[in-house]
């Protein structure tokens, strides 16, 4: 099923392990920056960014930085 708008859904095993599979879902084609923030607010990582088709996507952060 097509999601009618952005869905970020739970990542996965848990926050707690050495990496995190983070999925999400896009309704229309878009231009997409996924970032990862401390709890300060400071940006860790970007873990994508750029134009993405409609759809299911994925990424993993490892958690070292």
């Amino acid at each position: 099923m097509r999601p009618s708008a952005f869905c970020l859904n739970q990542s996965y095993p848990n926050p707690a392990n050495p990496t995190a599979n983070i999925t999400y879902e896009l309704a229309d084609p878009v231009l997409v920056r996924l970032n990862i923030f401390d709890l300060l607010g400071r940006q860790l990582r970007r873990l994508a960014e750029g134009a993405q088709p409609a759809g299911q996507h994925a990424a993993t952060w490892e958690g070292l930085d």
